[in-house]
């Protein structure tokens, strides 16, 4: 891995995958299935609460916990329709739901705190010109 921060390889989009392109869901999913769609929407809507462009470990965290989100609604569906659930794995399904998203919470909470570089300089100058 670079240390200056330049890849050491710059690939075009004609030779990434769709997935790394973004043009593809997951890799051999159909988009079309109601799953996939659920899926769809709560890694727009999760990736919408961090806000400005997410680089690829954010987006994995994203897709992490709309996964694992996604898993915990399809057990409670079951649970609903009377079907049995291991209440072992509800909980763990839980919790690990819980954890990615409170993960997500701390790094967006973080963004918004931090003073942008012209909200820097400007506080800068006003204490070079008090004192």
């Amino acid at each position: 891995m670079s240390m200056t921060g330049t890849p050491l390889v710059t690939l075009s989009t004609n030779h990434r995958s769709r997935v790394s392109n973004r043009s593809s869901l997951l890799a051999g999913v159909d988009g079309r299935s109601a799953l996939a769609r659920r899926y769809r929407d709560l890694v727009a809507a999760l990736a919408a609460e961090m806000g400005g462009t997410l680089g690829e470990a954010e987006v994995l965290q994203v897709r992490a916990a709309a996964s694992m989100t996604l898993h915990v609604e399809e057990l409670t569906a079951r649970i609903i329709r009377g079907e049995p659930v291991d209440s072992e794995e509800m909980t763990r399904a839980g919790n690990g739901a819980m954890r990615a998203l409170s993960a997500l919470r701390r790094k967006t909470a973080r963004k918004a705190a931090a003073p942008s570089v012209a909200d820097y300089l400007q506080a800068k100058r006003a204490l070079e010109v008090a004192a």
